[in-house]
């Protein structure tokens, strides 16, 4: 498996461009920082607006229990809000989220994908011409390259908006029909990006399937057939159905974990466009929160960058990578699923959980039904002790785990040779660290830190243990 550093979060597109398009291009509000209003006035404006609050906290111990408790309260308060606005399981929630368009399918579309760096890649027909999309719900709004706009003759529109990831103002352009497999979509708005996007490179892919399209149906995930199906209802048969929302146009789920206090409701990200192979928890308060509750438990500590959480690439004094005591989707509840550190915020990302099951998103009726399959087992997780990408030509080091790896290495530090030999030709496609000294059955590794020193380290401090 090919290290993968670069972000597939909706490729920095998920909020902020629906923000500037809703405010008719005015300046983007992205995250408001509350200092002088109250907790509970605070909370109240969340819940009214229906947005999520990002909690700082500090580490002073009486501080975190304080936190903990003010959070406890934010959670009673999600709890009561979804009493009120949820009936019982199987029934239609009250406050359902509307779809974009009302779109009537005659019969369901079902959509076959491959896997490429653990993501769905979808076939996409553009005025007959075959190209490869990123399906990500993660994803705000449908992406485009602009090679694929020059080919196909597509009108640009300047937005007059700017955005976090693209330099200058954000383009669109209006694709008037895509289909996708026998569904034919018409008439959407698309972000132009550059054809040498990092994501779109990597993967090999012209663009992303996102919100505004995604959302206007009833879409079911099923990984073990690699098929998506489009409909416009859905199956009768669910008995059980938990509450999906949506925010900022990407799907909001409600699950619950377990702690030493018993089980937990918690939000979080259904995310299919990142590849991540661990569940997200991006604060390292939280995630040591989350431990001291009894809720992630086998914790190892490590530094440098990660790109797979909300906001980018991320560089934290800390990352914690773990397990959860227990994930609980629908009626099935797992044990020790992977969990990974790096980034802001309280939010739980829900990477790689389709391996687990079938999921059914009902965007329309704002719920979702989870269908654990028959011998779903949880994955290994990644315990390497090195991770490395790309960078101009060369393989820096991107994060180092456990005591023995960050005594004698550290994050932006550069592989310059194996076995005394020069490392050349690094590409974006070149094998995490420990791959190639499997390859080439290496046993010493020549670095350069920040600094330009040059150290020699054995391989096996690359490698996990047992390797």
């Amino acid at each position: 498996m090919k290290s993968l550093f670069v972000l597939l979060v909706g490729i920095l597109l998920s909020a902020g461009i629906q923000a500037q398009q809703e405010n008719g291009g005015s300046q983007s509000k992205g995250i408001l920082f509350e200092s002088a209003r109250s907790w509970k006035k605070t909370v109240e404006k969340a819940l009214d607006e229906r947005k999520l609050l990002f909690v700082d906290c500090y580490a002073d111990s009486g501080e975190v229990k304080k936190a903990q408790e003010e959070m406890e309260k934010y959670v009673n308060l999600l709890k009561e809000m979804a009493r009120i606005q949820t009936p019982a399981q199987g029934g239609m929630p009250a406050t359902a989220v509307a779809s974009g368009n009302n779109i009537r399918l005659e019969r369901g579309v079902t959509l076959n994908y491959e896997f490429r760096q653990g993501v769905p890649v979808v076939k996409v027909v553009i005025n007959g011409h075959t190209y490869y999309f990123l399906f990500d719900t993660c994803a705000g709004i449908t992406c485009v390259s602009d090679k694929l706009v020059n080919a196909e003759k597509l009108a640009y529109q300047q937005t007059g908006n700017s955005m976090q990831g693209i330099d200058g103002q954000v383009v669109m352009a209006e694709i008037p029909e895509l289909l996708l497999g026998e569904l034919a979509v018409k008439n959407k708005q698309a972000v132009v990006m550059s054809v040498h996007n990092l994501v779109f490179q990597h993967l090999g892919v012209d663009g992303t399937i996102g919100a505004n399209i995604i959302n206007d149906y009833v879409v079911t995930v099923d990984s073990r057939a690699k098929i998506i199906t489009f409909s416009d209802q859905a199956d009768a048969s669910a008995s059980r159905w938990d509450t999906l929302r949506l925010w900022n146009n990407v799907p909001l789920l409600s699950i619950k974990v377990r702690g030493k206090g018993g089980v937990h409701d918690v939000p979080a990200l259904f995310d299919t466009g990142n590849g991540t192979g661990a569940i997200g928890l991006p604060s390292v308060e939280g995630f040591e929160q989350w431990t001291q509750a009894g809720i992630i438990g086998d914790v190892e500590e490590g530094n440098g960058f990660i790109g797979t959480m909300v906001g980018g690439m991320v560089k934290t004094d800390k990352l914690y990578r773990g397990r959860m005591t227990g994930l609980h989707l629908g009626d099935a509840v797992f044990e020790k699923v992977p969990i990974i550190t790096g980034g802001i915020g309280y939010l739980l990302l829900c990477f790689q959980t389709t391996d687990l099951g079938k999921f059914v998103l009902d965007y329309p009726n704002g719920r979702y039904h989870f269908e654990p399959y028959a011998d779903a087992g949880v994955w290994e997780g990644d315990r390497r002790p090195v991770m490395t990408g790309a960078d101009n030509g060369e393989l820096k080091i991107a994060a180092v785990w456990g005591k023995e790896a960050r005594k004698k290495l550290a994050p932006q530090w550069t592989v310059v040779a194996l076995d005394g030999k020069p490392l050349e030709k690094v590409t974006l496609d070149t094998p995490n660290i420990d791959e190639l000294l499997h390859e080439r059955g290496v046993k010493t590794v020549t670095v350069r830190d920040v600094e330009g020193k040059v150290y020699e380290v054995k391989a096996e401090v690359f490698l996990s243990k047992g390797l």
